[in-house]
């Protein structure tokens, strides 16, 4: 590693936690005091991910290193590429979802609830559930591993991503696996086959989309 990457890339980590520990704060006050539920939950967990895993670190980047816009990987560039490889990637997740659906456990962990909302409920749960989604792609990719990799190598940034989309994906990995084995695994292909999608198209946006996709679709087969 060259002297002159090694304090961007030490702030970039030193972001990282500081992002986590926000966000762990965010959701003890929220577990312990607010004691939200659905709705409200809902509404509550995006925008603390609006808060800690955009505002912030986009701000930070962009103020201390300079980094532009594109360089987190929302761009127009490589656009079909990304959208088709963003597809493939969560069409693997998509595919499993649907087929869990026969196990008593995953459906009424993961879709039961669905069925049971309002339109007007299910439509703003839909829109918050893709904000999310999306969100945890720009961060995780656009900001982690793009920003990582100018200035350390791919290991490094594919590793210290998939870690924090593991962290980020702790309560639907909980409840995945009991009633999914292998959560963990399919946690982790995705994490590492999107990892490989945005260093080859140095784009996000077909990532976020197709987890958008991935979201809603499910929803849609759940409720129709």
């Amino acid at each position: 590693m060259q002297q002159d990457t090694r304090a961007p890339l030490l702030k970039i980590l030193a972001s990282i936690v500081i992002s986590a520990l926000i966000s762990g704060i965010f959701y003890y006050v929220r577990e312990n005091y607010l004691l939200f539920t659905g709705l409200q939950s809902s509404t509550f967990r995006a925008i603390r991910m609006t808060i800690v895993y955009i505002l912030f670190p986009f701000w930070w980047a962009i103020t201390n290193l300079g980094t532009r816009m594109g360089e987190f990987g929302l761009t127009t560039k490589n656009l079909k590429e990304s959208l088709l490889y963003g597809s493939l990637v969560y069409a693997i997740a998509l595919g499993v979802f649907i087929y869990s659906l026969n196990n008593s456990a995953f459906y009424s962990a993961f879709a039961g609830g669905y069925e049971q909302m309002a339109p007007s409920e299910l439509i703003l749960t839909g829109l918050l559930f893709s904000w999310m989604a999306a969100v945890t792609d720009i961060w995780t990719r656009g900001f982690i591993l793009l920003q990582i990799t100018k200035y350390s190598n791919a290991t490094f940034g594919v590793l210290v991503q998939n870690c924090t989309w593991v962290l980020v994906h702790l309560y639907e990995i909980a409840i995945l696996a009991l009633s999914l084995p292998g959560a963990v695994l399919l946690t982790l292909v995705l994490g590492t086959t999107g990892d490989v999608a945005a260093l080859k198209t140095h784009n996000i946006v077909g990532l976020a989309v197709g987890h958008v996709i991935l979201n809603v679709g499910f929803m849609a087969y759940v409720v129709f």
